[in-house]
């Protein structure tokens, strides 16, 4: 496999993408406020990649790791931080395949630091506003139907429209 050309699609030819969890909590969580809980994070991630492209989603701090979704799996860091799980990663993938293993791999942080300790590797990188973007993109279609709160109004002079039965024939 080849490195990708500068300006490509971030998710073009990976197998396997590296999510500093907690640098989207707080992207997502509307920048700098109060993160947005693990739950939320992982909520929609799944649909944002290809099936057959591994994603491992790495927070700081405890917890038992998981398997959320088909290929989708949720680690914790534990005394360290994600950074130094994700760093170790990209790092092992290095040693196992040389650098044609580390040219699948994404990682998603806004860490400068890792950012160029991995790309060192070989690894590609994206911001967290760009996988925020594929989340927001991929959840378009999710949401309310027409009717419900929150959700688009019927068109007016239909009977959804004013939340009543519809007239039956003959009427």
């Amino acid at each position: 496999m080849r490195p990708p050309r500068p300006g490509a699609d971030p998710l073009a030819g990976v197998e396997r993408v590296l999510v500093d969890g907690s640098n989207l909590a707080y992207a997502l969580g509307g920048g700098g406020r109060a993160p947005r809980p693990m739950a939320g994070v992982v909520a929609g991630l799944r649909a944002t990649f290809p099936s057959t492209v591994r994603v491992e989603v790495v927070f700081d701090g405890p917890g038992a790791p998981a398997r959320a979704a088909t290929n989708l799996f949720v680690a914790h860091a534990g005394k360290v931080a994600a950074d130094r799980v994700i760093e170790g990663a990209v790092e092992a993938q290095l040693r196992a395949d040389g650098p044609a293993g580390t040219w699948g791999i994404l990682v998603v942080t806004d860490d400068r630091e890792l950012r160029g300790l991995v790309q060192a590797k070989g690894a590609r990188v994206a911001g967290t506003a760009w996988l925020a973007g594929r989340l927001d993109r991929a959840n378009a279609g999710v949401g309310p139907r027409p009717g419900q709160a929150g959700g688009p109004r019927p068109a007016a002079g239909t009977s959804g429209g004013h939340n009543r039965r519809p007239r039956p024939p003959g009427r």
